[in-house]
């Protein structure tokens, strides 16, 4: 709602030309980081020792105008903002158990959710990951995952389960796939046949 937030303008390009030497474009993202540490009252010799880490090695001038660019944000005048700024929150009751997970948890699950219990697949990224999980999921369910020989096996097994009318799953990584198009092409012919018997 445009009530619940107002918009601050800052000429961060034009204040960080004038506050450092540095080239036109160059540390404009330093100059925000300045006046994000003054609105949140970051701890500025923490942020000042990271900056020059971070900048180690290269010419000191560098780290120079990083710094004059990093305090002239943090010394630009915000008004009355920091006064007016007001963070509204609504705690919200939460019932059962918070899940965290990454998408390849979640996707796997999801497969086992949705009845799979049959998987065949061979390692490679990002597959390797859902195919772990499955491997190691899939028997809690009375379900099984095989790591084939090779791309090619695993989408054949996969298919041989579909044309049983078993739910199954393969999956693999760009290239993996383009190994299983001729195998994809025949398995829909294959289950396009048998609807015909």
């Amino acid at each position: 709602m445009q009530g619940d937030y107002h918009h601050v303008g800052v000429p961060i390009s034009g204040l960080t030309v004038e506050a450092s030497a540095a080239p036109p474009g160059q540390g404009k993202n330093i100059y925000a980081l300045g006046l994000i540490a003054k609105m949140f009252d970051l701890n500025i010799p923490k942020l000042e020792k990271l900056l020059g880490e971070r900048f180690t090695g290269k010419d000191p001038s560098i780290l120079n105008n990083a710094l004059a660019a990093f305090h002239a944000g943090y010394s630009h005048s915000l008004g009355n903002i920091l006064e007016t700024f007001q963070v509204r929150l609504t705690p919200k009751k939460k019932d059962g158990h918070q899940v965290v997970m990454n998408g390849n948890e979640a996707l796997g699950y999801g497969l086992i959710a949705a009845g799979v219990r049959f998987g065949a697949g061979y390692p490679i990224t990002p597959w390797s990951d859902i195919m772990e999980l499955l491997r190691r999921e899939l028997p809690k369910y009375g379900g099984t995952f095989i790591q084939t020989e090779d791309e090619i096996a695993a989408v054949s097994m996969a298919i041989r389960c579909q044309l049983r009318r078993r739910v199954a799953v393969t999956g693999s990584s760009g290239p993996g796939i383009s190994l299983k198009t001729e195998a994809l092409g025949l398995g829909r012919h294959g289950r396009n046949a048998a609807r015909h018997r």
